[in-house]
């Protein structure tokens, strides 16, 4: 996958230009692009009022809740190149409660499900958002 020069960050080591990981913008439109996916199949996920980051961050354990952080972290790991440590300072977690969530987010894309559904628009949406 090649990231557009937009969504990252550059910074120069020894006159050198580096391309960073993806800058916090684009972490910022992955959450937003889960959370409204969630939010229009609202009925599917079982929800009865829309979600927001806030609800992902909690200590919540409804499946919901649970599963929208398990497609976060996985679009965060994939396509935003972001490290468990990261990943797991963000949603106020453990790094290795970050690399269960991703291993659980590879497992429940894999199987037809309101899930999959959900990760195939986002997949999809990331797609076209990133330079080929």
């Amino acid at each position: 996958m090649i990231v557009s020069l937009e969504v990252c960050d550059v910074k120069y080591v020894y006159g050198v230009k580096v391309l960073t990981a993806p800058n916090e913008t684009y972490c910022r439109a992955v959450e937003q692009l889960v959370i409204d996916a969630i939010n229009e199949n609202m009925e599917s996920w079982g929800l009865t009022r829309p979600i927001t980051f806030e609800d992902l961050k909690g200590k919540s354990h409804r499946r919901v809740f649970v599963n929208a952080r398990h497609m976060i972290v996985l679009f965060w790991r994939d396509w935003a190149k972001l490290s468990f440590p990261i990943i797991g300072e963000k949603l106020n977690r453990d790094h290795t409660t970050a690399m269960a969530s991703y291993k659980r987010g590879h497992d429940l894309a894999r199987y037809p499900s309101p899930f999959k559904g959900v990760y195939n628009s986002v997949y999809s949406a990331l797609a076209n958002m990133v330079a080929p």
